[in-house]
């Protein structure tokens, strides 16, 4: 794969997930706010809209030949498995129970987020290669970097023991 592709991959997976995320908070939000009438056809909804942002960023894991996928997804099925097992609650007349698996959800994804998406975060950002900062070549003003300057220093220190 080539450098732009890359990080192109890496750029538009952060991007992804970070507009999923926003969008999950304003669809919690939402509902939140919903009478109790309607809050059931709004949770089966978010169930739904989990489903779906869950799945693409199965696909995006699966494209990457991502080595934690198996986990992932696990944990994913988990926090779905009890919004299902809620859910029929919430079709019946329990709000209440609906209520507090909403209040639950954003702290279960603050946590997967905190976790298993900032590894696959740096994982797609560890397959795309960073161009070199510091070379050690001279700066405009003629004078080496310091730290490119440092670096070399120590590995002269390093040969010197061998």
């Amino acid at each position: 794969m080539n450098f732009n592709t890359t990080s192109s991959m890496a750029k538009n997976v952060a991007e992804m997930m970070s507009k999923a995320r926003r969008a999950m908070a304003q669809r919690m939000e939402r509902l939140a706010r919903t009478p109790d009438d309607q809050f059931a056809d709004g949770f089966n909804d978010l169930i739904a809209e989990l489903e779906i942002s869950f799945r693409d960023e199965e696909a995006v894991m699966e494209a990457l030949h991502y080595p934690a996928l198996r986990g992932h997804r696990e944990q994913h099925a988990r926090a779905l498995a009890a919004l299902h097992h809620a859910q029929p609650h919430v079709e019946g007349g329990d709000v209440k129970l609906g209520r507090e698996a909403l209040q639950l959800l954003p702290k279960w994804l603050l946590l997967h987020r905190s976790t298993m998406d900032l590894t696959l975060a740096n994982a797609t950002r560890a397959q795309a290669p960073r161009a070199r900062r510091h070379t050690g070549a001279a700066r405009a003003d003629g004078r080496h970097d310091r730290r490119a300057r440092y670096g070399n220093v120590q590995a002269d220190k390093e040969r010197e023991r061998v």
